[in-house]
């Protein structure tokens, strides 16, 4: 929409703040500098541009000031104007924090000033191991070079390892694919791989939703897809088992349909590799399913349903 520059004008001097020098600076940032931003963390360039970074930086800064300027001044704002020009600067302000984010919406693990396209992953460094063969085991090619990034990444000096081990340390597999995920927005570093969701029961701590951690989150996601009955989820009517699959009779049952549908299911969590049906059971009217799962960082989760 188009603001009046009598509306912009006026808003400078009623509140001192440098309006249109702001606007001006954020729309040479998305011509100029927004690529930059997003190059980096898309793995297109190897090192932050540090121009573009601190623009960026100073911008937001500067929309923070500007939200708190208008949030103190809305109940004075008595114009269709300046409710315009309040949507287009939390327009501007959302914009910003969406390419501050970038590396999330990307899926990017980012280590240091080097882009990572696979995902970071803890190791414990064991007893008289040290970060070459680790790199070596890693899928290195030149170990003797790689191990300066693992300590680089872990901020690790000489001092703080030695022949026992046990330091826990961030590394990538270099010899695997990288994961992309379509089901998770976040940087993929460890278990983060799993995401982050709300309870089922939804709960509450200091008038803000509770979320799971990604382990519960990972959890949550397996019980759901196990026990998910085609018709429970108004977005995906079609998902799960159809309903009345089971019957009445064990020797009615299509052992191949019910499989398929089990595996069509957990195909659709990406942050899921594998599922492996190792039992079922009858008891009386019901049918309790043993499952086995592999997570995508190769985790196995075994558990049971009742259906």
């Amino acid at each position: 929409m188009a603001i009046p520059a009598s509306s912009i004008i006026e808003f400078e001097e009623t509140t001192r703040f440098p309006l249109v020098q702001y606007l001006d600076d954020y729309v040479n940032f998305v011509d100029v500098h927004r690529a930059n931003v997003t190059a980096y963390y898309s793995g297109a360039s190897k090192t932050p541009n540090d121009i573009s970074f601190k623009r960026l930086e100073n911008l937001l800064s500067q929309a923070r000031r500007l939200n708190d300027v208008v949030d103190n001044i809305k109940f004075t704002m008595n114009s269709a104007a300046y409710w315009d020009l309040a949507v287009t600067i939390s327009d501007v302000f959302t914009s910003l924090l969406t390419v501050d984010n970038s590396s999330k919406w990307m899926r990017s693990a980012i280590a240091k000033n080097n882009f990572s396209p696979t995902v970071e992953v803890e190791e414990t460094l064991r007893m008289m191991q040290t970060l070459e063969r680790l790199a070596s085991e890693l899928g290195s090619d030149n170990e003797s070079q790689d191990w300066v990034s693992i300590a680089l990444r872990n901020d690790l000096a000489e001092e703080d390892y030695n022949s026992s081990g046990g330091n826990q340390l961030l590394v990538n597999y270099r010899n695997k694919k990288s994961i992309r995920l379509k089901s998770v927005v976040d940087n993929i570093t460890g278990d983060r791989v799993y995401g982050i969701d709300l309870n089922r029961t939804l709960t509450f701590d200091d008038d803000d939703l509770v979320a799971l951690s990604p382990r519960e989150t990972l959890t949550q996601s397996v019980e759901i897809l196990s026990t998910l009955i085609q018709g429970d989820s108004p977005e995906f009517p079609g998902e799960g088992i159809q309903r009345g699959m089971l019957g009445t009779n064990r020797n009615s049952i299509s052992y191949p349909i019910l499989f398929r549908q089990y595996y069509n299911t957990f195909s659709k969590d990406d942050t899921l590799k594998s599922l492996r049906i190792s039992n079922i059971e009858f008891d009386e009217d019901s049918a309790i399913i043993d499952f086995t799962v592999e997570t995508r960082l190769g985790e196995l989760i075994e558990t049971q349903t009742s259906l």
